[in-house]
């Protein structure tokens, strides 16, 4: 038997060797299969976290809108001079009125809110629109149109003025006036039944060296339909509610005002 036949031959420094070893197929690895198979798990893992933060993002909530906003509107108040000079004069010289801040000690602390009540159900729960509110605290609204309704016949200050007094044709101090707001929520006697719901004490004084002096003191107090019944028809009926309180506020400050000079009793309680 040859040498080159035999399974295992003694090389130089004899140690035996396979004859086989340089003759057998290398193992099959296969490289290119082991990286094509790792990119498909990765696009696989790619496209399960782009579902779930697609369908993460279609749960979560959406921005509410912004709510509206109401006002009394533009209408200007019943006006009772005509704007030339002689009526200007006469203005100034009526008693002056100082118009304190209106306050709004009977309602929640955020009084942009629209409140309403159900007195069909839960009558003594107070709510307020999710989606409606006021531009401005209402006792800022009731303000500016009491202020616009007293200067159509006096004098009107408020905080932030600083007047001379001596300047003006009457030599008596203004007057004081004082409003807080009491009830300013819309009453649904039925679903679709509201009515606007307007209460507010008015005191008047007069400053003295020796502390104020008692005018007089009422409360007003109003109920308008809303028409429809719901946030619309409240800021309609509130606005018709206010206005008619400022022209109620005025002829009652005009009279307290005639009766103190001619020194009658005022006539300041509640008729």
């Amino acid at each position: 038997m040859q040498e080159s036949n035999m399974p295992f031959s003694s090389n130089r420094s004899g140690a035996l060797q396979s004859n086989h070893l340089h003759s057998q197929p290398a193992p099959n690895v296969r490289p290119a299969r082991r990286t094509y198979v790792g990119a498909r798990l990765l696009q696989w893992g790619a496209g399960l976290a782009l579902s779930v933060t697609l369908v993460g993002c279609s749960v979560l909530p959406k921005p509410q809108a912004a709510p509206s906003l109401f006002d009394f509107g533009v209408g200007s108040a019943p006006a009772t001079a005509t704007g030339n000079a002689d009526n200007s004069r006469q203005v100034l010289e009526q008693r002056p009125i100082f118009v304190a801040p209106v306050t709004a000690r009977g309602l929640p602390s955020n009084t942009q809110v629209m409140l309403y009540r159900l007195n069909y159900a839960q009558d003594m729960q107070l709510r307020g629109y999710q989606q409606s509110r006021w531009s401005q605290p209402v006792e800022q609204l009731v303000g500016q149109q009491l202020r616009k309704q007293l200067a159509q016949q006096r004098p009107v200050f408020s905080d932030g003025l600083n007047v001379n007094f001596g300047r003006l044709t009457t030599s008596a101090a203004p007057v004081v006036l004082h409003v807080n707001l009491q009830r300013f929520e819309q009453v649904f006697s039925a679903p679709a039944a509201s009515d606007a719901v307007f209460q507010a004490e008015v005191t008047l004084v007069e400053p003295g060296l020796q502390g104020d002096r008692l005018l007089g003191q009422r409360l007003f107090d109003y109920s308008v339909t809303a028409e429809p019944a719901d946030a619309i028809g409240a800021a309609k009926a509130f606005a018709q509610a206010s206005a008619q309180f400022t022209a109620d506020v005025n002829a009652w400050v005009t009279q307290l005002i005639e009766h103190n000079a001619s020194g009658h009793a005022s006539p300041g309680a509640n008729p």
